[in-house]
């Protein structure tokens, strides 16, 4: 079932309260190859508008992007970089404990059908 623009910020900021990351702003895209990402150096969350043709979609990808801003601002926090070893690792351990978290799938692609 499609989502509104109004649903999906509203769901947004909801869940960035509960995870005390109000901090983050959103930004819509229009892209189509790219369905989401974290903007690391803007401490942003970039969405494609593509996703809000169905509610499971829209979900699994913003919270795939909150896991990484999760992710980055712990190990941020108490190791003073987001670098393991000196590279990054964007899908690692912690991303993955931050997914299960979230009550989502730990993948690297998300399939838009």
């Amino acid at each position: 079932m499609k989502i509104t623009h109004e649903e999906a910020e509203q769901y947004i900021r909801l869940t960035l309260r509960e995870h005390r990351m109000t901090h983050i702003p959103i930004r819509w895209t229009n892209t189509k190859r790219r369905l989401g990402c974290y903007c690391i150096d803007e401490k942003r969350i970039e969405l494609s508008k593509q996703i809000l043709q169905n509610f499971h979609l829209f979900s699994e990808v913003f919270l795939h992007e909150l896991a990484h801003a999760l992710d980055i601002a712990e190990r941020t926090r108490f190791f003073g970089t987001h670098k393991v070893k000196g590279r990054n690792d964007f899908h690692g351990k912690n991303w993955k404990k931050w997914c299960s978290t979230l009550h989502i799938p730990a993948r690297r692609f998300i399939p838009v059908n």
